[in-house]
């Protein structure tokens, strides 16, 4: 409750990010069919890159096999990301080393080839390091380097080293010196960059109490979002979506996720009625953590959003009938209210089969249907997704209706058809 390498970033995004001055290097934000094509063609990047993938679970199922046999090619042809990936997944005991080195031996090699080449200032390579400075992986363990080192591979556009830079700040990772050296860099950054902008406000926000600013903070998310894209699932032939419903170009760093606060953000933006995701997190949740599927109602009716709230238990003592009825249910209340117009917030679990006390861990904003494919088209964080009505009806990992409650919760927002 956000490598995808931006797999999904749009071009223009990139074209801002290219106007920024970053050097992209070999970095480039692809497709995933793009980056899977260039591995089986024997790249060695891309092999290491898309090793890392498959055992980390970045917009991918999560697959040790895949993810040793690419990087044992990545690392044989003398790519370091498929030699550093090789040594995680010695560390985290998915593969058995033949010799008695330490950990740390293990990592010798690759952290050094990995220093070696920071100065190309590739993003999978800087994200690699940080991720060695988080987990102490062949080096001692520093979180406030891992923060460095994520935050110039975010900056660079790379998805996952925006959500390690986001969770080292809810861990409270930037105080001190580090928080001067990360603030000075950003504030540098965001003269060119909005990216740089909206994170300084991450960083004022969860920083320590000496150094932090809300109002600073609420002040640079507002600035970095004047300008707002689509970006995020290519368009398909049959795309149906509701116009003005954008996703955030970044999301608000707290605990438990902000993934309602990013829902309500784009509710709140298309209506003209403008906050700040930290706005609407502040005005009424518990202070330091996320809006919990209990209080989202609260939320909703104190900013006056016309909405329908539908909570139904589709449970049956047969499995049939259960599954029938969530069909009947995505299609008749989700499916059908999208294509009239309305936009929803639906709530889904992200792993299906842990965490059996909640029938919901996440919510989406659902913005458009696509009758070809009958896939849904939604606003995830700060991207916008799409996923098939027969995904939403399984418990295999990602985001599913399915619960061991059976119970469904989602909002049919009234105030946005024509």
């Amino acid at each position: 409750m956000n490598m995808n390498i931006r797999t999904r970033i749009s071009i223009l995004v990139i074209v801002i990010l290219h106007i920024s001055s970053l050097v992209f290097a070999d970095y480039v934000a692809e497709d995933f069919e793009v980056i899977e094509s260039k591995a089986n063609a024997g790249d060695a990047y891309y092999q290491g890159l898309l090793g890392m993938m498959y055992l980390n679970s970045f917009d991918v199922v999560q697959d040790y096999k895949k993810a040793y046999a690419l990087s044992k090619q990545s690392a044989e042809a003398g790519n370091t990301v498929g030699m550093y990936q090789l040594d995680v997944m010695n560390a985290y005991k998915k593969i058995w080393a033949k010799d008695s080195l330490d950990t740390q031996e293990h990592f010798r090699e690759s952290i050094t080839k990995l220093k070696e080449e920071a100065v190309k200032e590739d993003a999978i390579i800087q994200f690699c390091i940080g991720h060695a400075y988080l987990n102490g992986f062949g080096v001692e363990k520093d979180l406030g380097k891992a923060l460095e080192w994520n935050m110039k591979s975010m900056l660079q556009g790379y998805d996952q080293a925006e959500m390690y830079f986001n969770g080292l700040l809810k861990d409270n990772a930037c105080s001190g010196e580090v928080f001067e050296r990360i603030r000075d860099f950003l504030q540098k950054e965001s003269a060119k960059n909005s990216f740089a902008e909206y994170a300084l406000g991450n960083v004022y926000a969860n920083t320590d109490s000496l150094n932090k600013d809300i109002d600073k903070a609420i002040e640079l998310f507002s600035s970095s979002q004047k300008e707002n894209y689509d970006h995020g699932c290519k368009p398909k032939k049959g795309d149906k979506i509701i116009p003005n419903l954008f996703p955030p170009s970044y999301y608000l760093a707290i605990k438990d996720g902000s993934c309602a606060e990013n829902c309500l953000w784009t509710i709140m933006n298309s209506l003209d009625r403008s906050k700040t995701q930290l706005e609407i997190n502040l005005s009424g949740t518990e202070s330091g953590r996320g809006i919990h599927s209990g209080e989202l109602m609260q939320f909703i009716k104190k900013f006056n959003i016309g909405f329908t709230k539908h909570y139904q238990s589709v449970d049956s003592s047969d499995s049939l009938t259960t599954s029938q009825r969530y069909k009947d249910y995505i299609y008749n209340k989700v499916v059908k209210n999208v294509k009239e117009g309305y936009p929803m917030i639906i709530g889904v679990k992200s792993y299906p089969t842990q965490n059996p006390q909640w029938f919901l861990d996440h919510f989406v904003l659902v913005v458009g249907y696509n009758e070809r494919t009958d896939e849904l088209i939604f606003n995830d964080f700060n991207k916008r997704k799409r996923i098939s009505v027969k995904k939403l009806m399984d418990s295999s990992h990602g985001y599913s209706f399915v619960s061991d409650h059976n119970m469904i919760l989602t909002y049919k927002l009234l105030d946005f058809r024509k």
